[in-house]
């Protein structure tokens, strides 16, 4: 049996940490299936999800940004179809203005299309807010109270390209 290397020279460290049985076992048998060493599996996992979380953060941006317009294209969706729906159930005296269609009757709001929502007017480019647990420190764009990092704070969603706004839960609760 080849000598065990003095600590200097070894190039991996030892970690240790206790599992309960259930995770043991869960270990040694998806080590067993793989043919790997318990330790090696648990490498993997180790570096696969270190992985797998640095591309996420990575693509948080890129992530959201798909997420929104997805979501606007449904809402535009669903708003047309409900004025579809409502045209029909209502008749042919479902515009009492026979001079303005559906899309130039005006507004409650006098300034929005029907396929716009009305925002509030502090945050009018915000069209959602998102929770998140922050990276690091943030102004909340209310009552500008720090939102520490690791906490949850709301970010805005916005498709105008402009910058982060951000609102702690107390100012999001106020919405």
């Amino acid at each position: 049996m080849p000598a065990r290397k003095p600590p200097s020279e070894r190039k991996d460290k030892v970690i240790q940490t206790r599992v309960n049985d259930e995770l043991e076992e869960l270990l040694k048998a998806e080590a067993k299936k793989r043919r790997l060493p318990v330790s090696q599996l648990i490498r993997n996992v180790l570096e696969d999800t270190f992985e797998l979380v640095g591309n996420v953060v990575d693509n948080v941006d890129t992530i959201a940004q798909d997420a929104i317009s997805l979501g606007r294209r449904a809402g535009v969706d669903a708003r047309s179809l409900g004025r579809r729906a409502r045209s029909r159930s209502q008749g042919p005296t479902a515009n009492p203005n026979p001079s303005t269609t559906d899309a130039e009757a005006p507004t409650p709001s006098g300034s929005q299309t029907p396929d716009e929502p009305e925002r509030p007017q502090e945050f009018p480019a915000v069209f959602a807010w998102q929770e998140v647990l922050t990276n690091g420190d943030e102004g909340c764009a209310s009552c500008r109270e720090t939102i520490a990092r690791g906490a949850a704070g709301f970010l805005g969603m916005r498709d105008d390209g402009g910058p982060r706004t951000w609102l702690c839960a107390r100012c999001r609760a106020r919405l």
